[in-house]
């Protein structure tokens, strides 16, 4: 099992999430069940996310990151640095995945209805 972070990542309209995402690529034998950890940073900035189960039938994962310090904080359009971390539901380990750094997409707001 290896996963990577996609390159850009979506930056919501207020600044204050990303959706964090990436392929799943299962290999012949691993377990049949993945979690995703994430840790992003940007400056002073820090925010994590966690994924739900994957299932091996599962070709991405994606999770929520908000800024959880300092308080109040915004994302900056711009590079954040990422870390990933993948739990498997059982042997064999998944492939080491580095840190990378990605550009963030600033999402426009929905139009009003």
């Amino acid at each position: 099992m290896k996963s990577q972070f996609d390159d850009p990542l979506p930056l919501s309209a207020d600044r204050r999430t990303i959706t964090a995402k990436g392929p799943l690529e299962w290999a012949s034998g691993d377990a049949q069940h993945c979690r995703i950890s994430v840790v992003i940073t940007q400056g002073n900035l820090r925010g994590t996310g966690d994924t739900g189960n994957y299932n091996d039938d599962d070709q991405t994962w994606d999770c929520d990151v908000r800024v959880d310090s300092p308080h109040n904080g915004q994302w900056q359009v711009g590079e954040v640095h990422c870390v990933g971390t993948i739990t498997m539901s059982g042997p064999p380990p998944p492939d080491a995945w580095p840190a990378q750094d990605v550009s963030l997409q600033l999402q426009q707001a929905a139009a009003p209805a």
